[in-house]
């Protein structure tokens, strides 16, 4: 993927390269609450995001997602050097547990 892209993970993607199952049943549709998405931020760091939508749906669109753009561009400015790919509050979390 290029720098500042992402892909919106649906359940076709998800039954083909992730994890073999029903077609019928949306995966995740009750455990994760939101839609997956694979981002590289600009900085080159890569990131598997789960991020609210309107509804759940089996193959979304960006405009699925409210706000989507500004998430992204969030999460760019959140990222942490103490770890491979982390993000700030992710790093103190795990810090402070691991005190």
């Amino acid at each position: 993927m290029e720098q500042g892209s992402y892909f919106i993970v649906g359940d076709s993607y998800i039954r083909k390269y992730i994890i073999p199952g029903e077609a019928g049943v949306s995966y995740g549709q009750n455990t994760y609450y939101g839609q997956k998405i694979f981002y590289r931020a600009s900085g080159g760091e890569m990131h598997v995001l789960t991020v609210p939508a309107t509804s759940y749906l089996a193959e979304p669109r960006s405009a699925d997602i409210p706000h989507l753009e500004e998430i992204l561009s969030l999460i760019a400015e959140l990222r942490c050097n103490m770890y491979d790919n982390s993000l700030i509050p992710v790093a103190l979390a795990n810090k402070l547990v691991s005190v």
